[in-house]
């Protein structure tokens, strides 16, 4: 199934050239509301995957999780999952072409389970109070060379 809105097109696009320089905003997993109903989207670029599912707390790690549709040809896979929490843990099952079920990390995510856990955990950045303005300020003219 492919998605076609300017948008999507366009991430994708620039992805795909190597030159999408805030891919963090389009994969990953990121707060939604769909319908009226709040969860959040998820997006991984998995080009040599059978299938792609998300598991979590949020489905207590049971198998097959929730399917993502693969919206690429290339190999991007996505699922808008309702109902999900920021903090909620999470990975990815992808199904190999050899037909093994591996469980990995959202390379995109912005929080993370404390070691020895290693899953992702839904965060929403727009909650984040940034404070290095003064930093940012102080360091506007410098080269980073110096």
């Amino acid at each position: 199934m492919e998605k076609h809105d300017n948008d999507t097109l366009n991430h994708q696009d620039l992805f795909h050239r190597g030159t999408n320089f805030r891919s963090f905003e389009y994969f990953g997993s990121h707060k939604a509301v769909v319908d009226n109903v709040g969860g959040a989207v998820f997006r991984l670029w998995a080009p040599n995957a059978i299938g792609v599912s998300v598991v979590g707390s949020f489905c207590d790690w049971e198998f097959p999780g929730v399917t993502m549709d693969k919206i690429s040809e290339k190999g991007i896979y996505e699922v808008f999952i309702p109902g999900i929490e920021v903090f909620d843990s999470y990975k990815y099952a992808i199904t190999s072409n050899e037909g093994e079920v591996l469980l990995k990390t959202d390379p995109y995510a912005y929080h993370f389970e404390t070691r020895p856990s290693n899953a992702s955990k839904l965060y929403d950045l727009s909650e984040y109070e940034w404070k290095d303005g003064e930093y940012l300020k102080r360091n506007k003219n410098r080269l980073s060379y110096d």
